[in-house]
């Protein structure tokens, strides 16, 4: 794992722990993926971000996987790889004793879900006890997977979510049509985000850790707190620390403030840039980390955006050529 994965550059932070190599930062455990301090998307301006559902035959019978998706185009959804490819012990000599994610072992296809959200009155909100209370018109889409070709992720155990490395965690899903409901592709951003810079995280995931009452659309603010030092393949996104002053000789108490970051159900959900009024794709929800230095990671769009520009261009050529009903 490269150095960024052990350790933010991040002034704040690195001025209090330094770069302490593994113990730094600690993963979570259980498949935490990305928005925890959040709220409802009622009023349905980010009804791009889906729902994606893929299965899996295993050997312990049929299993599936839960994430958040992106609409880029009317037939085509940007996930993370890892929410519809299937984890299998490492084959070969350098994965011997892990466990990998890559294209071999996919879904072949994946349900995509819509949701949009009807409005209510003040009133009507008042006597809603939980986000999957409000009406929601919801439906469901089929589509073939294809993941990117150099996917590929190593974790220490199978039920654990510690990477030891990871690679190009992306696949897309191609519908078999067009979605409907006037839904508005979000469109790649042409420049990579920097440090500091607002972002704007979106998914379907749990409200808290150990909660079970994902699958409603929430979004959460937060801002980019580093990049990948070599090529900035994948960014993280935090909120700074705070650290109080201190009467006595120990050690100061950390404080962080609120902010938003990533949970179960939440992989694979976009990380947006607001430009005026409209909105740009920077990043696809990838993983995140506990405390003591909670953060949640993403894939970079930017970085891989050749191989996102090819599927677009496929799916364009595929929307052109296909008879009308």
């Amino acid at each position: 794992m490269s150095p960024f994965t052990r350790c933010l550059i991040w002034l704040p932070l690195t001025a209090l722990i330094g770069c302490a190599g593994p113990g730094a930062v600690q993963q979570t455990s259980g498949g935490y993926s990305i928005v925890s301090e959040s709220v409802l998307d009622a009023s349905n301006r980010y009804a791009s971000t889906v729902r994606v559902t893929a299965t899996f035959d295993s050997r312990k019978g049929v299993a599936f996987k839960t994430c958040s998706g992106v609409l880029t185009h009317a037939q085509l959804i940007l996930t993370a790889g890892h929410c519809v490819c299937a984890s299998h012990a490492g084959t070969t000599p350098e994965d011997a004793g892990t466990f990998v994610v890559d294209a071999s072992q996919c879904a072949k296809t994946a349900t995509v879900t819509t949701v949009r959200y009807r409005p209510l009155s003040e009133e009507q909100r008042s006597i809603l006890r939980e986000d999957l209370q409000w009406p929601a018109d919801v439906i469901s889409h089929t589509g073939r997977v294809r993941p990117h070709p150099e996917l590929k992720i190593r974790y220490a155990r199978e039920s654990d979510s510690r990477e030891l490395s990871s690679n190009a965690d992306l696949a897309v899903i191609v519908l078999d049509r067009p979605l409907v409901g006037g839904l508005r592709a979000v469109p790649l951003s042409r420049t990579k985000v920097r440090v500091s810079e607002p972002v704007i995280s979106v998914g379907y995931g749990v409200t808290r850790p150990n909660a079970e009452d994902g699958g409603a659309r929430r979004i959460g603010t937060n801002e980019v707190a580093s990049l990948e030092e070599t090529d900035g393949k994948t960014f993280r996104i935090a909120k700074p620390l705070l650290i109080p002053p201190t009467f006595s000789e120990g050690e100061p108490l950390l404080m962080r403030e609120t902010a938003s970051y990533a949970l179960a159900g939440d992989s694979g959900g976009p990380c947006l840039r607001e430009n005026g009024d409209a909105l740009e794709l920077v990043g696809i929800a990838k993983t995140s980390y506990r405390a003591p230095v909670e953060f949640s990671e993403y894939t970079s769009t930017y970085f891989y955006r050749e191989w996102i520009r090819e599927q677009l261009e496929l799916a364009r050529k595929a929307a052109s050529t296909k008879p009308a009903d």
